[in-house]
């Protein structure tokens, strides 16, 4: 009985790595004993390009795994972990490895904790490689920062609105160029915008119909003359904003 008890095991556990050696990143089963020592009883090898490391390194210690984690990290992965096993909430953490030898990563690791009789807590899971998703991200967060850093210094002044009128962005520019008070801008209400510039318009029914006909066509280009009670003239154009060839706003 106890070798067809451990020929069912081996059998199972061969099953379990053929089957995760074909999923991208580490499947793995984490384990935090009563004395609050951590170790990985079941992992895929999928460890090796995570952390660096076999299955077998950690089936009795993490210390494998805490070592290549980011200094800058380490304790907050912790932080994290105990806050799991404490509340037995889900583990959703973002971190930093750097494997010698390897250039940095980025890893999410999830998992489901359970609380086992003997007072231990075992989480269910896996980790993935994200770095390539976190350095997009940076690209991005630089080329909105550029935007934007371009979009306040430009001389004109612009106005971003979506289809349904409401305010998605403006400029100092053009604040000062229509004389829209700061406190009336916060509101991102088309609707304060427009009472207050109506109140300045030398012909604000010509006004009016104008913003009808440009949310009516809102894939055409408007261009229009603009003039004001005090004798300011405004030559204002109107764009169609598109992502992926579909129009959601305007531009002002």
């Amino acid at each position: 009985e106890r070798k067809q008890a451990e020929a069912t095991i081996r059998g199972k556990d061969l099953q379990f790595r053929k089957l995760s050696a074909n999923v991208p990143g580490l499947i793995y089963q984490f384990t935090r004993r009563r004395d609050g020592t951590y170790f990985v009883p079941v992992a895929s090898t999928g460890i090796q390009n995570i952390f660096g490391c076999s299955p077998e390194d950690v089936l009795e210690e993490f210390a494998p795994i805490g070592r290549v984690i980011f200094p800058e990290d380490s304790a907050r992965v912790i932080s994290d972990i105990e806050y799991s096993a404490k509340h037995l909430t889900l583990f959703n953490c973002e971190f930093r490895v750097q494997i010698p030898g390897k250039p940095i990563q980025w890893i999410q690791a999830n998992s489901k904790p359970e609380k086992l009789a003997d007072g231990s807590i075992t989480w269910y899971g896996f980790g993935t490689d994200i770095t390539e998703h976190k350095q997009t991200e940076a690209h991005l967060e630089k080329s909105r920062s550029l935007l934007d850093t371009t979009f306040q210094l430009t001389e004109e002044g612009i106005l971003v609105v979506g289809l349904k009128r409401d305010i998605m962005s403006y400029n100092q520019n053009f604040l000062e160029m229509w004389r829209i008070p700061a406190s009336v801008a916060a509101t991102r209400s088309t609707d304060d915008l427009m009472n207050f510039v109506l109140d300045q318009l030398k012909d604000p029914e010509s006004f009016l119909k104008k913003i009808k006909e440009m949310f009516s066509a809102p894939e055409l280009t408007h261009h229009d003359i603009i003039e004001f009670k005090d004798g300011r003239i405004i030559e204002r154009f109107s764009q169609p904003q598109q992502i992926k060839g579909k129009v959601v706003g305007r531009v002002v």
